[in-house]
């Protein structure tokens, strides 16, 4: 059987082009090169999975206290009512210090308590350890009611006892916060039984129960110059509070609150 020249030609064309394709594996089909970096490249921007507890879950399940009741997790987990029990996960008023005779007047300043006791003395403590930190800062004081402090002193006012003229020996006193390495300073040597107490900047400010005043002194000068009467108000007077303008105090009998300009 005799071919044509035509189909001769056809076939060699096929087989040529055979030849020339390249093989599976060159093209990457099947195995191949098939390797760590063949992979495609978004295999790399995975982000895994977060499986760490956040820190309130954490500390919740860690947590095993009744927070009801436990003084040391009330109300929520590490909440330390610090000496004071916890009630329904409120932690409760607790006494610092106990035994003191007659504590008065409380004063606060730079975590330190300053307490007068109409026994004669004006005591100061750290809150979180007051038994262990209670130290007397001025003893044989004429019966200290009122206290207060600034940022360098603590100031007090003494009612006095009764005199023979009837009236009262009161006094302002005040000595550094740290306490008086000798005796407390006083402002104010003959008041009549000072009540309350408080001070700005420039001025301590008390109150006169038996004598019916308000009254002031400059800081600094003070035992230097006598007292300035701020008001008169022939009632009893009691508690006394100062702001950037005014003065306020209580009439104890009347049930008044009383506001006079510093001016």
């Amino acid at each position: 059987m005799q071919t044509s020249l035509p189909a001769l030609t056809v076939v060699a064309a096929l087989a040529s082009g055979l030849l020339a394709c390249p093989s599976l594996s060159e093209i990457g089909v099947g195995r191949g090169d098939a390797g760590a970096d063949s992979q495609p490249d978004h295999a790399n921007d995975v982000v895994p999975r977060d499986t760490s507890v956040p820190e309130a879950l954490a500390e919740s399940q860690g947590c095993t206290a009744d927070p009801a009741s436990d003084p040391k997790n009330c109300g929520r987990c590490k909440h330390d009512c610090k000496g004071g029990a916890c009630k329904g996960g409120v932690c409760q008023p607790y006494a610092i210090v106990t035994g003191i005779s007659r504590p008065q007047g409380v004063a606060v300043r730079f975590n330190v308590v300053y307490f007068t006791d109409l026994i004669f003395s004006v005591d100061k403590c750290v809150p979180d350890d007051c038994a262990g930190t209670l130290t007397q800062i001025a003893s044989s004081q004429g019966i200290p009611v009122g206290i207060t402090t600034d940022f360098t002193s603590v100031y007090w006012a003494n009612a006095g006892f009764p005199d023979d003229a009837g009236g009262y020996a009161g006094s302002i006193a005040t000595c550094g916060l740290a306490g008086c390495p000798g005796k407390p300073t006083v402002f104010a040597p003959a008041e009549e039984r000072p009540v309350d107490i408080a001070v700005d900047t420039a001025a301590v400010y008390w109150t006169d129960d038996v004598g019916g005043l308000v009254r002031s002194c400059a800081i600094g000068t003070c035992n230097n110059m006598m007292p300035v009467t701020v008001a008169t108000d022939p009632t009893a007077l009691s508690g006394l509070a100062i702001d950037a303008t005014s003065v306020y105090w209580a009439e104890s009998k009347l049930g008044n609150i009383i506001k006079c300009p510093l001016s």
